[in-house]
């Protein structure tokens, strides 16, 4: 499935590395209710320029799922992820890993 560029998909999944062990249940949920995801190991090949192949995921995304997490919180392209699709009018969608004090997002 590499090369987003002409497809549709309906959630773009945005989170940090350290918590890639922990896809599996929003992959879950998605899969139930048949939602196309795009998932950057699937849909960025080898090679490809990393930025614009986030972009290109975002703009061909109905809806962002930010997954939330304290290692997040620093996350450089977690934050880029965000804002690109807020400044593109999409929805974008929190869901908490675990609790942490939402005082400290930035």
């Amino acid at each position: 499935m590499a090369g987003s560029s002409d497809q549709s998909f309906d959630v773009f999944v945005s989170y940090r590395s350290l918590d890639r062990a922990r896809l599996k249940p929003v992959l879950d949920a998605c899969e139930r209710y048949h939602l196309k995801v795009w998932l950057d190991q699937e849909q960025i090949p080898p090679g490809a320029p990393f930025p614009e192949a986030l972009a290109r995921g975002i703009e061909s995304s109905r809806a962002l799922v930010v997954l939330i997490s304290t290692a997040d919180l620093g996350s450089h392209w977690v934050k880029q992820e965000v804002n690109l699709a807020l400044a593109r009018e999409k929805r974008v969608v929190p869901a908490r890993l675990e609790p942490f004090d939402v005082r400290r997002l930035p």
